[in-house]
């Protein structure tokens, strides 16, 4: 019944012909649902049965998961801004998704080609209602002279306003009934309406109010799964349930001790399931009113549940944290069975140590991930946490962050228990750790003005003003502790590159500085030391040369600013990810570079080696990335293992000798 997809505009930078030495998709890590303090947000399941999967928005992207295998996601990345409501057809073939711009787009669930996209608010979409033929969608917006519309399948286009509020509606929904099925829409306005089916659709648009209603902003409405009756949730705690027909309350449900955010129907109709700001989910028996199970996530604002979805298939069901976790349950289960954990904003950086992964956004959450797994049971905690994080940095026994207020935090992967934060005045830009904490040196870490020494205890011994160089704009330390390099940008838009040593916390840096085409953004020695690789605003990514005193670059560029850069662990490769999006490798002697165009939409913001041939990369999606490079150069130390693990060849056998030629 619905109209042929019209090519996708979703790029996928894994459909491409790959080449020796080029990179190949592994995993995709998504980002976690979006919530934010003291608004709703969005999520969905798949109401037609034939799968367990949900779907909710990520930042600027709209991520699928399934909520019974951790690693299978799909990523739509054709927002501009960010996804404010998502929802599943009926039919479970497709997804609305609509953004703070008022913009919305109709997609295939399984191969996320475009269907149709237009503009449907002036304004944020709140929620998303689609009828049971697949004809047309209710909006509900926070946009003037467009509360309330309806917008036909697949153009997006308005049909028909409606009327019955006078400020922002938050939550719509459709009878699930192919003829003549009503529509309920409620709003900051305190108020509930019924309308009608298009007009042109063969009824008269009506609008009634419902009278007797909540007393504060109404968050949700839902109807049961035969339409009878339908479900409201608001600000005031309470939890009305409404005939249809009648447009009377017939139920009033009370135990939350803050407001209702989101509120679903179990597919027999016979119970609810809601959650809240007071940090839990509870369900619900509508005959008696009792509510059957509770379950508390916290007490942190981090544990308020903002979002609800409901898996018909199966029962289960999943509540979205402000943290940006989904929390889900089994049908008759007291507490989470599983928990996915992400990040709902920009990831800015990422580390790597032995089968995990450390990410960390710009909201100052950090996750550990087991990798093929998925985010791992334990996560780093504490009483003080980082917040406002611009970079993170590990030693093979601690993990390092340092935030826009120059605080920075120290975590041993033992105990996972936060210690700090030191402070360094003036803010936070940088920050690269030594291989071992075992090291006289561990860390530095820099600002605008000066730089920090951190020793084996995880304190800082020297301090070194950078101001008499410039603006400091990136630092990387050798492995072994004992070189350091700082970027400066330089008047007239290129770049200067300062190489030094260091010795008991001192910091010794050489007067003369070496030309960069621009300002350095990022750095990173190689694992012996020898080198230094250096990203640049232009694009550009270059390796120093230590022993030679100079530059070698030949390699190209990326389009923008290079926002990350490591080594392979050979030392002969460099990985760049530029806030283009794209994942470039450059080669030692050879000219031209391997690139991802589009491996992660908004940005690449992190790249770290996991080992030899295996990429780990993070961005603006949200997500983490892992990816094999199959061609690559492996290091010594991993030849020589490779080696040690192949068994000798077995010793020829003697040959036998020949028979004697028969009498």
């Amino acid at each position: 019944s619905h109209p042929p997809p019209t090519p996708s505009r979703n790029h996928n930078p894994t459909h491409r012909t790959m080449s020796k030495a080029d990179f190949e998709s592994i995993k995709t890590y998504p980002g976690g649902p979006y919530g934010e303090r003291g608004h709703i947000s969005s999520c969905s399941g798949d109401p037609s049965g034939r799968s367990e999967n949900v779907v909710y928005p990520s930042g600027k992207t709209v991520v699928i998961r399934s909520l019974i295998k951790p690693l299978f996601s799909k990523v739509f990345a054709e927002h501009s801004n960010k996804v404010t409501a998502v929802r599943y057809f009926p039919s479970g073939d497709m997804i609305i998704s609509a953004d703070e711009s008022g913009h919305a787009y109709i997609w295939q669930a399984t191969s996320l080609e475009v269907v149709g996209e237009g503009q449907v608010a002036n304004g944020p979409v709140k929620d998303i209602a689609i009828d049971a033929k697949g004809k047309y969608f209710a909006v509900a917006a926070d946009a003037k002279g467009g509360f309330i519309k309806y917008c036909a399948i697949p153009s997006c286009e308005p049909i028909e306003g409606l009327g019955g509020h006078i400020k922002a509606c938050l939550s719509t929904d459709i009878q699930n009934v192919e003829k003549n099925a009503i529509c309920v829409s409620a709003g900051e306005d305190f108020a509930i309406c019924l309308h009608g089916v298009p007009s042109h659709h063969g009824s008269d648009l009506t609008n009634v109010p419902i009278d007797d209603s909540h007393k504060a902003f109404i968050n949700k409405v839902r109807f049961s799964p035969d339409g009878a009756l339908f479900a409201s949730v608001a600000f005031d705690k309470n939890i009305f349930i409404w005939d249809t027909e009648t447009k009377q309350k017939v139920k009033t449900l009370t135990g939350h001790a803050g407001s209702i955010n989101a509120v679903e129907f179990t597919k027999d109709g016979k119970e609810l399931i809601t959650c809240g700001n007071d940090k839990t989910t509870r369900v619900w028996d509508i005959e008696s009113g009792e509510c059957k199970m509770t379950y508390t996530f916290g007490k942190a604002f981090t544990e308020q549940q903002v979002a609800l979805a409901y898996v018909p298939k199966s029962g289960k069901f999943a509540s979205v944290s402000v943290s940006g976790s989904l929390n889900i349950f089994d049908k008759d289960s007291e507490a989470p069975v599983a928990i996915y954990r992400g990040h709902a904003h920009d990831v800015i950086s990422c580390v790597s140590i032995g089968t995990k992964a450390v990410t960390a956004d710009e909201n100052g959450t950090v996750v550990v991930w087991e990798l093929g797994v998925g985010t791992a049971d334990k996560q780093f905690d504490g009483k003080k946490k980082p917040e406002v994080l611009t970079k993170i940095a590990t030693t093979n026994e601690h993990l390092f962050t340092i935030g826009n207020d120059g605080n920075i935090f120290v975590a041993s992967y033992e105990d996972m228990e936060w210690v700090g934060p030191s402070n360094l005045p003036g803010g936070g830009v940088d920050i690269s750790c030594t291989s071992s904490s075992k090291n006289e040196v561990t860390a530095v870490a820099c600002n605008s003005e000066m730089a920090a020494v951190f020793d084996d205890t995880m304190n800082i011994v020297g301090t070194l003003s950078l101001k008499d160089f410039g603006e400091c704009t990136a630092c990387a330390v050798s492995p072994d502790g004992t070189k350091v390099a700082f970027g400066f940008p330089v008047h007239g838009g290129a770049g200067k590159l300062y190489v030094g040593k260091i010795a008991d916390g001192e910091i010794k840096l050489d007067k003369t500085g070496h030309d960069c085409l621009s300002e350095p953004t990022s750095m990173a020695f190689s694992a012996t030391g020898h080198a230094i690789a250096v990203g640049e605003l232009n694009g550009e990514t270059a390796r120093f040369d230590i022993a030679k005193n100079e530059f070698v670059r030949g390699g190209g560029r990326q389009n923008f600013r290079v926002e990350s850069v490591c080594f392979s662990p050979s030392g002969k490769n460099i990985i760049a990810g530029s806030v283009d999006g794209s994942i470039a490798m450059y080669t030692e002697g050879s000219r031209g570079k391997k690139t991802v165009a589009h491996a992660h939409p908004g940005g690449c913001k992190g790249v770290v080696f996991a080992s030899d041939q295996s990429l780990i990369s993070c961005g603006s999606d949200n997500s983490m990335k892992t990816w094999a490079i199959p061609g690559i150069e492996v290091s010594a130390n991993a030849a020589a293992a490779a080696a040690a693990a192949t068994p000798p060849p077995a010793a020829e056998a003697p040959r036998a000798a020949p028979a004697a030629a028969a009498p």
